[in-house]
């Protein structure tokens, strides 16, 4: 199983969202589930695994599955000696587990991200990852159900993780 994961905040609290599937390309997940746990830590740029990486830890120990991938809005390696949340988030984990990180913006500096294009999106989206080949995770998100820029199972995680309808 593999799951996708995100994060909102609103004044002290965030929410916590997790989305839980089998393959790259579903379009409907198995379940998801959200947690809301007080902010940790203010947003620093180039930090942003102080604020995140605690929220993305409890919902991960909230059950003992092992995932086969885990999917973040976020960069894995900020650039070279440069680790970002999905990094932070492989170094924490008593497993080794591909992460895939998908941004939507380019971060000066990560010159390894892969762009990936969707649907008829002239905007790419940036891909890293960390134990598995980046252009296995490339490949993985673009292949992702959804006609649109973003895949649907992100675009899902997002609006539970706002606590939007889904």
């Amino acid at each position: 199983m593999k799951v996708v994961l995100d994060c909102h905040y609103s004044a002290n609290t965030a929410r916590v969202a997790a989305v839980y599937f089998d393959a790259w390309q579903d379009k409907i997940p198995i379940t998801s589930r959200v947690m809301a746990h007080n902010v940790a830590s203010e947003y620093i740029p180039g930090q942003f695994y102080k604020r995140e990486l605690p929220l993305l830890e409890l919902i991960l120990a909230s059950d003992d599955t092992r995932y086969d991938a885990i999917v973040l809005d976020a960069y894995v390696d900020l650039g070279i000696n440069h680790p970002g949340l999905g990094r932070h988030l492989a170094n924490k984990l008593t497993y080794k587990v591909p992460i895939v990180g998908v941004a939507k913006t380019f971060y000066a500096g990560c010159s390894h991200a892969i762009p990936i294009y969707r649907g008829s999106s002239i905007r790419p989206l940036y891909v890293t990852a960390a134990n598995m080949p980046i252009a296995d995770a490339a490949a993985a998100v673009k292949s992702m159900h959804g006609a649109n820029r973003l895949p649907t199972l992100l675009k899902m995680v997002d609006r539970i993780a706002r606590g939007s309808d889904v």
